[in-house]
């Protein structure tokens, strides 16, 4: 996120002094998804005895698909607006 912010503030996409917004959530919100991680490592390494090996692996295995299908959306969400930016602003200049 941090590198798409600073991507399209340098290609003209983003007024120059909202960079430093972009940054700062993106930095945010990198934080909070680590803060969130380390606590369920903590919690599931802490109480691992209480569920079996074969439960504790298919919750592994629904969280890995549920994780890659939300970053597969979110990320063809971000290219496609990108995208379509780069097509304005190149219909903008071919006019």
């Amino acid at each position: 996120m941090t590198t798409l912010s600073y991507a399209s503030s340098t290609y003209g996409f983003m007024k120059p002094g909202i960079i430093v917004h972009h940054i700062s959530f993106a930095c945010g919100y990198a934080l909070g998804v680590w803060l969130w991680l380390t606590l369920l490592i903590q919690a599931a390494c802490c109480y691992s005895h209480v569920f079996s090996d074969t439960l504790l692996l298919r919750f592994n295995r629904i969280l890995g698909v549920t994780m890659i299908s939300f970053g597969t959306y979110w990320g063809y969400e971000h290219l496609a607006h990108a995208i379509l930016l780069i097509l304005r602003d190149g219909l903008k200049f071919a006019l």
